[in-house]
């Protein structure tokens, strides 16, 4: 779990990467452009991710069979997002692509796996639980 969370949140986590890109690169389409809204991107990611926790959850409760389904959707959206915005040339495509479509697609997939996660912790001993999440 530890290294699903890794990988699923570590483009936001590391959003200064490409904000310093977007900002400094002379190749890049976006040097130039308001350093507020090139910052707003993943702000609005992680934001979006948060708040549509208690939804999923609540959602992936109700109807459990849609679950895989909704995380496979998910993480479709999510690679299509960041292959298309590589094909961006103003600030709000990036906002929409890589901050609103990004964020409300990544906690899609993320937060299923806190829910199953409380599931696990019941169904096997808690020592055990701790190393595999320590690693």
């Amino acid at each position: 779990l530890a290294d699903f969370q890794r990988r699923a949140l570590s483009v936001v986590r590391s959003y200064g990467v490409f904000q310093e890109w977007y900002l400094s690169s002379p190749d890049s389409p976006f040097r130039g452009a308001s350093e507020s809204a090139i910052n707003a991107i993943g702000t609005i990611t992680l934001g979006i991710q948060y708040m549509e926790a208690i939804g999923v959850m609540l959602f992936t409760q109700k109807y459990p069979h849609y679950t895989k389904p909704m995380m496979l959707i998910s993480l479709i959206v999510c690679v299509g997002t960041l292959a298309v915005s590589s094909f961006a040339t103003q600030v709000w495509h990036l906002i929409t692509l890589q901050g609103v479509i990004y964020g409300v697609a990544g906690g899609a997939l993320y937060m299923p796996v806190v829910r199953w996660l409380s599931e696990w912790f019941v169904a096997v001993s808690n020592s055990r639980s701790c190393r595999m999440l320590s690693f």
